[in-house]
């Protein structure tokens, strides 16, 4: 709609804005120049994109449940004990699993176990099937922001990693905002007359994009 695209477009000129101030602040809020440190940039990116993977996922396998297999909420918020546990299951490994394989390894798994979840729960309505996409997911969302903050702040001299810390999780935390309204516009626009399948598989196959 005209309305979008005028939001859409204020949205693109005010974080113009927002960049070209803080490229001459002495004190910026965030310091584009820790982005020119290419591991940092590289964690901050893989981070963000597991934050919004994890709210396209829940977004998006809500609408499926309430609105498609026509759960009541409670029932369909009980699905996401399966992310949810996992996610505080695999946490306890995480330091493990990081000294075993490092770092960078540990992001890529995640992102892989991410994408396996969203494979799983494609063009899904099969109950048993919905709770083991979420739970092979929850371990890849868990392990990929938290190694993400980590990573990014363990590569920048100690001076720097008070203002990375507070940049990376801005980023990371923003972008489960914007997940939410991907999931939300993909749904929209590929959703059939009275038929949101189509619109669900979209946004799934968005979010292993």
């Amino acid at each position: 709609s005209s309305n979008s695209i005028w939001m859409t477009a204020i949205t693109f000129l005010f974080f113009c804005l927002f960049v070209t101030r803080e490229n001459k602040s002495k004190n910026p809020l965030v310091d584009l120049k820790l982005f020119e440190h290419r591991t940092f940039a590289g964690f901050i990116l893989s981070g963000a994109l597991s934050k919004m993977y994890l709210a396209i996922i829940i977004f998006t396998t809500m609408i499926l449940l309430e609105k498609v297999l026509s759960y009541d909420p409670l029932k369909a918020g009980l699905f996401f004990l399966a992310i949810s546990g996992t996610v505080s299951i695999s946490s306890v490994f995480l330091s493990a699993v990081t000294k075993a394989i490092g770092d960078k390894s540990t992001m890529l798994l995640s992102l892989v176990l991410q994408i396996a979840g969203a494979i799983i729960l494609l063009n899904r309505s099969d109950p048993t099937w919905i709770l083991i996409g979420l739970a092979v997911a929850g371990p890849g969302c868990s392990w990929g922001f938290s190694t993400a903050m980590v990573g990014s702040i363990t590569t920048l001299p100690r001076n720097l990693v008070g203002l990375a810390s507070s940049a990376s999780l801005t980023i990371i935390v923003m972008s489960a905002g914007i997940g939410v309204t991907i999931a939300g516009a993909v749904i929209h626009t590929f959703a059939g007359e009275g038929d949101l399948t189509a619109g669900i598989n979209a946004s799934i196959v968005t979010a292993i994009l």
